[in-house]
């Protein structure tokens, strides 16, 4: 389970010795140490209004950490913003990650990581929804339990007014940390949610832009709660085809549509009550697997790559009767997705951009499960109401957009819709990834993007040489 649990880890985030003298470092903040890091950086704070419109309001603080840069005395003095998804995740608790990613971008650029407004070290909106841990059950149950949600929106108010955890805002709360930097352009490394805020800072703030990358670009005025079943379907239908189509998948699980058929049929009649190991004490748990949960946890494999290679033997098992494996992968990925994420922050945003009405998904697994599941919540959560999402983003700012071939959430033409306005932008679709992973290719693509500050001088031929990783038939 340890791969499992650094492969969920991924989902998630799009998350040695100091700078030398005399580099280019960002002054402000103080040295400060992050866990998974081995080597000084600084961390600060950044005070802004939490509502812009109040004479007098509430001032929240923002959390700031800046990883070095490593360039040579007197080199031109860089800023990388790396935007994580979510909404709800904490950018500085990915550092280490980021670090990784970027080890190549710190010849030029202090990476800066901000803790959205409502997450991590910035007036968190944290609600304790699961209770313990290692109850299974708990974690193969709805994300958003109402009552829970009640109670904790209450909670907050006192120190919050939830209606101000915006993407706009978050976008004005960027600016407000540029400006504390006392860099006249920065450069973006958004993915997946962060992307909205980058299109949206994109908007307001373009001359303050040297070059953005969206990796997993959400336009604007697309809906996720309409979109999700039918490109979630889209994409496991590309993993059974791939399976038919590769002589050892094909050969161990033949039937493998029509056990999913089977799995779909016995649920709709109701919850099936199943005795499983524990993915963590190897204890023998009962555990009631519902036809919506079972769904979603199948979409949520979809978005790694190498996680969704697992999917036929995960099929084949609960069709045959072992429900173990299918419980271990959901449990572990449903631990890492549901508390790395704060659930206020989350539906703050989510709650403003992504209810619609009712999309048609007839024919698919998922069915309207999630749009069900964020109207119930958004219903117990005060947010904002929704604003004309408006028209596409133009700008002549440099821009890479990356997207995953086989991406279950944000497709490629997500970010084909949101290159049409941009004259200077670039989409490369990668075959063989997800939504969530890292390949080498990709990385070096991104830091010379960065580095350059240009479309011109970057090669993307590697991303050819991309394939997806063997299916895992035993």
């Amino acid at each position: 389970m340890t791969m499992l649990r650094r492969h969920a880890r991924g989902l998630a985030a799009l998350f040695a010795i100091g700078a030398s003298a005399g580099s280019p470092a960002l002054a402000q903040g103080a040295p400060c140490r992050v866990a998974g890091l081995d080597e000084q950086v600084r961390c600060g704070t950044v005070a802004v209004p939490e509502n812009r419109a109040a004479r007098d309001g509430r001032t929240i603080s923002l959390r700031v950490v800046i990883l070095p840069a490593r360039a040579a005395t007197g080199a031109p003095r860089h800023a990388l913003f790396y935007l994580v998804g979510g909404p709800g995740l904490g950018a500085t608790t990915l550092a280490d990650l980021v670090a990784t990613t970027h080890a190549a971008t710190r010849a030029t650029h202090d990476i800066v990581l901000v803790d959205q407004r409502g997450t991590g070290g910035s007036n968190a909106l944290r609600c304790s929804l699961y209770g313990d841990a290692g109850d299974v059950a708990t974690y193969l149950s709805h994300q958003f339990p109402v009552d829970s949600l009640r109670a904790c929106a209450a909670r907050l108010a006192g120190g919050a007014d939830l209606t101000q955890y915006t993407t706009a805002n978050a976008a004005d709360d960027l600016e407000a940390v540029r400006a504390w930097l006392d860099i006249p352009r920065i450069d973006l490394d958004a993915s997946a949610y962060g992307t909205r805020v980058a299109l949206e800072y994109l908007a307001r703030y373009g001359p303050r832009l040297r070059s953005v990358v969206l990796q997993g670009a959400i336009p604007f005025d697309v809906s996720l709660a309409r979109t999700a079943a039918r490109d979630a379907q889209s994409a496991l239908d590309r993993v059974l085809t791939d399976c038919a189509a590769d002589p050892f998948c094909r050969t161990s699980f033949p039937g493998l549509r029509r056990e999913l058929s089977t799995l779909l049929a016995r649920l709709d009649r109701g919850p099936l009550t199943v005795r499983v190991e524990h993915p963590r004490s190897k204890d023998t748990v009962t555990v009631a697997v519902t036809r919506d949960v079972f769904a979603d946890r199948l979409r949520i494999m979809l978005y790694s790559t190498r996680l969704s290679r697992r999917i036929p033997i995960v099929l084949h098992r609960a069709h045959e009767g072992d429900w173990t494996p299918f419980v271990a992968l959901a449990y572990e990925l449903s631990r890492v997705v549901f508390d790395q994420l704060d659930a206020g922050a989350h539906l703050s945003a989510a709650c403003v951009e992504d209810m619609t009405p009712s999309p048609d998904t007839r024919g698919t697994f998922l069915g309207d499960y999630r749009l069900r599941m964020y109207r119930a919540a958004c219903a117990a959560w005060p947010h904002a109401r929704a604003a004309d999402p408006g028209g596409a983003v133009t700008s002549s700012v440099p821009v890479l957009l990356i997207a995953g071939a086989l991406d279950p959430v944000t497709p490629p033409r997500f970010a084909e819709a949101v290159a049409r306005g941009m004259p200077n932008a670039r989409v490369v679709v990668v075959p063989g990834m997800a939504h969530a992973g890292a390949e080498r290719c990709v990385e070096e693509i991104v830091s010379r993007f960065i580095r350059l500050g240009s479309l011109q001088g970057v090669d993307t031929g590697c991303v050819t040489t991309i394939k997806a990783p063997a299916f895992v038939t035993r």
